[in-house]
């Protein structure tokens, strides 16, 4: 089980990948936004 630190970390690690795929992509990917309740 993660920590809440560790939680905090892998959403904020996700929340910057979300971006750069939304700024590269224009748009998230749905692979993303499926896998993110998967890692927390």
């Amino acid at each position: 089980m993660l920590s809440q630190k560790d939680k905090i970390l892998t959403i904020t690690l996700w929340f910057l990948l979300a971006l750069i795929n939304y700024y590269n992509f224009g748009k998230v990917s749905n692979y993303s936004i499926v896998k993110l309740p998967m890692i927390t």
